[in-house]
């Protein structure tokens, strides 16, 4: 690989980690947004979570973040791939040369 392809692969990597570390706050405000909802009982585990207008805040907030978050890693993945297999097609009509 060229240095340049490796350093936007490494800079990708970068960014991915970023939104991995966004996600997993996410996913638990939205469990625990859904477990309030579908038993009823989140008060046993903070007295917020009583409330509807809180619960389906979190649930809402956690959703449309966890969404924001998979979509951006998905298409990092995607801009990953590419440039590797873009760099792998490279090598290899360098080497059938």
């Amino acid at each position: 690989m060229t240095t340049d392809t490796e350093t936007s692969i490494q800079t990708i990597d970068k960014q991915i980690k970023k939104y991995i570390i966004l996600d997993v706050p996410a996913n638990i405000i939205l469990g625990l947004g859904a477990y309030s909802l579908i038993t009823g009982e989140g008060a046993n585990i903070h007295s917020l979570l009583a409330n509807n207008i809180v619960v389906y805040s979190l649930v809402a907030v956690g959703a449309v973040l966890t969404l924001w978050a998979g979509i951006n890693i998905f298409k990092l993945g995607r801009k990953k791939k590419a440039l590797q297999t873009n760099n792998d097609s490279v090598a290899f009509k360098m080497m059938g040369d």
